[in-house]
């Protein structure tokens, strides 16, 4: 059995990739050389952002939900195997959540970004 072969560039991942500032970051990063994964809730934002990207090849999205545990794990295993390391990661994946000062936000609210 064979290794994969993994690349030599550096790789991030970046959740929230699907739009707005995550889509701009992966843009960035990937014209700086970066081998991009893009993590999100939504399949069709993140091949967009795919699209758009100037390395695209090697490129890849993984659907996730960061506030389940199980989908954050599937996402870490998709990159290692499919690029065999991380070198960046970066937390921009987020939600809106109640209106409230922060001694009063509920719990449930800072699990679910």
């Amino acid at each position: 059995m064979s290794l994969p072969e993994h690349p030599s560039a550096p790789v991030a991942l970046v959740t929230g990739g699907g739009s707005g500032i995550g889509r701009a970051i992966a843009r960035r990063l990937s014209e700086a050389g970066y081998l991009v994964a893009l993590a999100g809730r939504r399949a069709q934002p993140l091949e967009a952002t795919l699209s758009e990207l100037p390395n695209e090849p090697g490129a890849f999205a993984v659907p996730t939900d960061v506030s389940d545990p199980v989908s954050v794990e599937a996402l870490f295993d998709a990159v290692a195997r499919r690029a065999g390391r991380l070198d960046l990661l970066v937390n921009n994946a987020g939600a809106f959540g109640p209106s409230a000062p922060i001694g009063e936000y509920p719990h449930d609210g800072w699990t679910s970004t």
